[in-house]
């Protein structure tokens, strides 16, 4: 029996930038499959990879979407950056949480990040989706 996804992509959260759209798309997937293995009680392991990969994508998916807004002179780069480092905080929370083998405390923190992306890309993400799109 499949289990149901924890967040879906919808056109809700198209913000409008392509490379933006597709990065947030494969970070609500990596989200559902992580998701999917902690509801499964998925080997440790297979968890824990999924969380790592997790961990590791936004770094670089953020430092392109921070470029990108460097080079467009967006004035609220530095608050952007600010709820970045925020998320990037939260997963090694979770991480942390999952290595001592607290799945409540787990799945606390897997709606924290679904409440997060989803309040993230809704806002700020989205202003600066329609900066870009106003920009010459």
């Amino acid at each position: 029996m499949a289990t149901a996804q924890l967040l879906q992509w919808s056109e809700n959260l198209r913000i409008g930038i392509r490379e933006i759209d597709d990065q947030h798309k494969a970070l609500i997937a990596m989200i559902n499959e992580l998701h999917q293995a902690i509801v499964a009680r998925n080997a440790k392991d297979i968890a824990r990879e999924i969380l790592d990969r997790l961990a590791d994508y936004p770094l670089t998916y953020f430092r392109d979407e921070e470029g990108l807004m460097q080079r467009s002179g967006y004035s609220a780069l530095e608050s952007h950056r600010e709820q970045h480092e925020d998320l990037i905080r939260r997963i090694g929370e979770l991480r942390n949480q999952f290595d001592a083998g607290n799945s409540k405390i787990t799945f606390e923190l897997m709606f924290i990040l679904k409440q997060w992306l989803t309040r993230h890309v809704n806002e700020s993400d989205r202003r600066f989706g329609a900066y870009m799109m106003a920009t010459p």
